[in-house]
């Protein structure tokens, strides 16, 4: 077997390895787009020829829908790609709502470019014949399945946690007389219980190489009491001030979890009631539906709590909100909660609620998840001006700027502990992606500190190995 990194190496985006059996099979292990916050920027680098015939891969198997991982599988049908792609229900699901919605933002980003550089070339990287297409060629496998591609060589899918329907993927191959499995993590939670609607993530066992990611391997995560930031920020913001809490949200699944907590928020302090709860996202209202009609792969805790309360999809304190109009009609000056996408503050409807609240006093902005070098979120963290642009225009920072850690990435300690699950004296060779240089070389430290035997390795961009 030949394993190439093509994409998220020293990076925390863009996933893409390509897998070559001896009997011939291209195998690409996620299929993503690099996000880093610039529509220009990104629509050039996602836009490159591939590195390979996108007509002769066989396979593509997606480890979950973000749009690092699954985004790019439009553009590879758009250039030639027919075989099969391999996913989970949940996954496939979500990644309908990702790539229809791709193509709306990406027609924007054009728009938008071409009105300041008349001359550029610019196009979308696909359109919805293309998303039809793609979603075409998706076949959907349970967990724990035998997927058998040829007589050597089988995938299998396991749970990672990090959102629903996303896989830990085993690819077991026949090295002469014996059978080896390469696992690639995707994005995992590991063994944690805390993330709403997840199950833990299943051991990885018996593997000889793991390709593992480390967007937070050189963190460790703090251990906040959610209920109570949350009731924090909004008695201040919406009962002391009686203004409003902006919560941008990544759309597929994030945007769900946020609410399960406020439920849980407003259960414990009652007063909260009267406080109006916006889902602000069309995006959103259909990721909701995904999650509510995906039951079977929500952890059992989860569903025990959801039933013994009343469904979070019917909780009558949120409004979804789906129409521009009403969106644009929200009054931030009066006590409400507004949960909208995108939540790194790249594009969508927060860039509108973001120019009303950052002008407010007394009004504040909460981002829940990773910010990525160059997007707004990172920049509205990291400024020291009194102002920011938004929409290409100079806004007043008045509203109160905070930040909560909601990610659904294991951070070093979990990952060490997750990569400590498979078979002891088995696992030969480990390949760290999805992480930034400091990232990638502080979980490498971790994991030779504490296991023995194994080499650890941070790939180079196209970078090739043979795993023997």
């Amino acid at each position: 077997m030949e394993i190439q990194f093509l994409g998220a190496t020293k990076e925390v985006t863009g996933s893409m390895t390509l897998l070559t059996t001896d009997s011939g099979l291209k195998i690409l292990v996620d299929c993503g787009f690099v996000q880093n916050g610039n529509p220009e920027e990104m629509l050039k680098i996602n836009g490159r020829p591939f590195e390979f015939n996108a007509s002769e891969i066989d396979v593509v198997v997606l480890t979950h829908s973000h749009a690092d991982h699954s985004c790019g599988a439009a553009l590879l049908v758009k250039r030639g790609f027919n075989g099969k792609i391999i996913a989970t229900q949940a996954t496939a699901d979500f990644m309908a709502i990702n790539l229809k919605d791709g193509v709306k933002i990406m027609k924007d980003d054009v728009y938008r470019i071409k009105k300041a550089k008349p001359n550029s070339n610019l196009q979308p990287l696909y359109d919805e014949d293309d998303v039809e297409n793609t979603l075409s060629l998706t076949r959907c496998y349970d967990f724990d399945t035998d997927i058998k591609l040829d007589d050597f060589t089988t995938i299998r899918l396991h749970r990672s946690g990090h959102m629903l329907g996303a896989a830990v993927v085993n690819i077991s191959y026949k090295d002469g007389h014996k059978w080896k499995t390469i696992a690639f993590t995707g994005d995992t939670s590991g063994l944690r219980k805390d993330k709403p609607f997840l199950p833990q993530a299943d051991k990885l066992g018996k593997i000889d190489y793991l390709v593992c990611e480390s967007t937070y391997g050189n963190r460790v995560h703090e251990k906040n009491n959610l209920i109570q930031l949350f009731a924090d920020m909004i008695k201040e913001t919406c009962i002391d001030n009686k203004k409003a809490l902006l919560i941008p949200s990544f759309a597929l699944m994030r945007s769900s979890e946020i609410l399960w907590w406020l439920r849980e928020v407003y259960i414990e302090n009652p007063e909260f009631n009267k406080i109006p709860i916006y889902l602000d996202s069309p995006m959103s209202i259909k990721a909701q539906r995904v999650v509510d009609n995906n039951r079977e792969y929500w952890g059992e805790k989860w569903l025990e709590r959801d039933n013994s309360l009343k469904s979070l999809f019917d909780w009558d304190v949120i409004q979804y909100i789906d129409d521009y109009k009403e969106s644009q009609a929200l009054n931030v000056k009066t006590p409400m909660i507004i949960v909208t996408s995108s939540g790194m503050l790249t594009s969508g409807r927060v860039l509108m609620h973001l120019e009303n609240v950052l002008k407010q006093k007394g009004c504040q902005i909460v981002l829940v998840g990773y910010q990525a070098e160059n997007t707004l979120g990172r920049k509205l963290l990291e400024t020291q001006h009194k102002s920011i642009s938004v929409n290409r225009r100079q806004v007043i920072i008045r509203a109160k700027v905070s930040q909560i850690n909601l990610s659904s990435h294991a951070d070093k300690n979990q990952l060490v502990e997750f990569i400590k699950t498979s078979r002891k004296g088995q696992l030969k060779k480990i390949f760290l992606n999805h992480g930034d240089i400091d990232a990638c070389e502080s979980l490498k430290d971790e994991i030779e500190l504490h296991i023995n035997d194994v080499q650890v390795l941070i790939p180079e961009y196209k970078e090739k190995f043979i795993l023997k």
